[in-house]
């Protein structure tokens, strides 16, 4: 099954992150031209702002949860 619950350690987070970082910055290396298209940047500013308004809203209870 895709989705079920994973554990990884913190050297494996780790490398996940430098992972996405490389991609990151081979993507702005090699596409500067195609980012550079209003279009794009528009749907690129749409789909943070999705999600990190999803995230916000998922994790909200679990960041503020009243411990008293």
């Amino acid at each position: 099954m895709i989705f079920h619950d994973y554990v990884i350690t913190w050297w494996q987070a780790g490398m996940l992150k430098i992972a996405l970082l490389a991609f990151g910055i081979v993507i702005g290396a090699c596409w500067p031209v195609f980012f550079k298209k209003p279009v794009v940047r528009w749907i690129l500013w749409l789909i943070f702002i999705i999600f990190s308004l999803w995230l916000t809203i998922a994790l909200w209870p679990q960041i503020f949860h009243n411990t008293a």
